[in-house]
Protein backbone atom coordinates (compact mmCIF):
# COMPACT_ATOMS: atom_id res chain seq x y z
CA UNK A 1 0.00 0.00 0.00
CA UNK A 2 1.19 3.42 -0.98
CA UNK A 3 1.84 5.67 1.95
CA UNK A 4 0.46 9.41 1.70
CA UNK A 5 2.51 12.48 2.21
CA UNK A 6 1.59 15.09 4.20
CA UNK A 7 0.37 18.55 2.96
CA UNK A 8 3.07 20.91 2.31
CA UNK A 9 2.39 24.32 4.10
CA UNK A 10 1.76 26.11 1.08
CA UNK A 11 -0.81 23.51 0.31
CA UNK A 12 -2.04 24.10 3.61
CA UNK A 13 -2.22 27.93 3.37
CA UNK A 14 -3.96 27.57 -0.43
CA UNK A 15 -6.81 25.52 1.03
CA UNK A 16 -7.32 27.94 4.27
CA UNK A 17 -7.59 30.66 1.66
CA UNK A 18 -10.83 32.74 0.35
CA UNK A 19 -11.94 30.90 -3.23
CA UNK A 20 -13.91 32.91 -5.27
CA UNK A 21 -17.22 30.90 -4.90
CA UNK A 22 -17.17 30.87 -1.15
CA UNK A 23 -19.36 33.90 -0.13
CA UNK A 24 -21.74 32.86 -2.74
CA UNK A 25 -22.21 29.48 -1.33
CA UNK A 26 -22.53 31.08 1.93
CA UNK A 27 -25.49 33.21 0.87
CA UNK A 28 -27.07 29.93 -0.92
CA UNK A 29 -26.84 27.42 1.92
CA UNK A 30 -27.97 29.88 5.02
CA UNK A 31 -31.47 29.13 4.20
CA UNK A 32 -30.64 25.11 5.02
CA UNK A 33 -28.18 26.17 8.05
CA UNK A 34 -30.96 28.13 9.42
CA UNK A 35 -33.76 25.76 8.91
CA UNK A 36 -32.69 22.49 8.46
CA UNK A 37 -36.28 20.67 8.22
CA UNK A 38 -39.48 20.81 6.08
CA UNK A 39 -42.06 21.02 7.74
CA UNK A 40 -42.94 24.48 6.71
CA UNK A 41 -44.59 25.50 3.27
CA UNK A 42 -42.82 28.63 2.90
CA UNK A 43 -39.48 27.48 3.70
CA UNK A 44 -40.10 24.01 1.13
CA UNK A 45 -41.52 26.45 -1.44
CA UNK A 46 -38.33 29.25 -1.25
CA UNK A 47 -35.56 26.59 -1.01
CA UNK A 48 -36.97 24.94 -4.18
CA UNK A 49 -37.03 28.21 -5.64
CA UNK A 50 -33.57 28.69 -5.20
CA UNK A 51 -32.41 25.36 -6.22
CA UNK A 52 -33.73 26.11 -9.18
CA UNK A 53 -32.91 30.06 -9.95
CA UNK A 54 -28.59 29.22 -8.86
CA UNK A 55 -28.56 25.69 -11.07
CA UNK A 56 -31.15 27.08 -13.45
CA UNK A 57 -32.60 23.83 -13.28
CA UNK A 58 -36.75 25.78 -12.76
CA UNK A 59 -39.06 22.76 -11.34
CA UNK A 60 -41.34 24.38 -13.73
CA UNK A 61 -39.62 23.09 -16.64
CA UNK A 62 -40.71 19.55 -15.93
CA UNK A 63 -44.43 20.82 -14.78
CA UNK A 64 -47.00 19.16 -17.35
CA UNK A 65 -49.40 21.43 -19.09
CA UNK A 66 -49.47 25.03 -19.09
CA UNK A 67 -52.39 25.04 -16.48
CA UNK A 68 -50.12 23.90 -14.25
CA UNK A 69 -48.43 27.38 -13.96
CA UNK A 70 -48.37 29.85 -10.69
CA UNK A 71 -48.40 29.48 -7.01
CA UNK A 72 -51.36 26.65 -7.40
CA UNK A 73 -48.18 24.88 -8.71
CA UNK A 74 -46.09 25.25 -5.79
CA UNK A 75 -48.77 25.05 -3.20
CA UNK A 76 -50.65 22.30 -4.58
CA UNK A 77 -48.04 19.84 -6.05
CA UNK A 78 -44.42 20.98 -5.04
CA UNK A 79 -44.61 21.66 -1.50
CA UNK A 80 -46.71 18.57 -0.86
CA UNK A 81 -44.73 16.01 -2.15
CA UNK A 82 -41.77 17.43 -0.34
CA UNK A 83 -44.11 17.56 3.03
CA UNK A 84 -45.20 13.57 2.12
CA UNK A 85 -41.94 12.52 0.82
CA UNK A 86 -40.22 12.54 4.71
CA UNK A 87 -37.20 14.04 2.54
CA UNK A 88 -35.26 14.96 6.28
CA UNK A 89 -34.86 11.00 6.38
CA UNK A 90 -32.56 11.18 2.87
CA UNK A 91 -29.95 13.26 4.66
Amino acid sequence: MERRRNPSLEEIDDARDEKPGDFGNQVLYRPWANSPRHKVRGVIAAKVNIIGSVYAVSIERGRGPKGDAGDDFWQDLVVPKILNENIDSWF
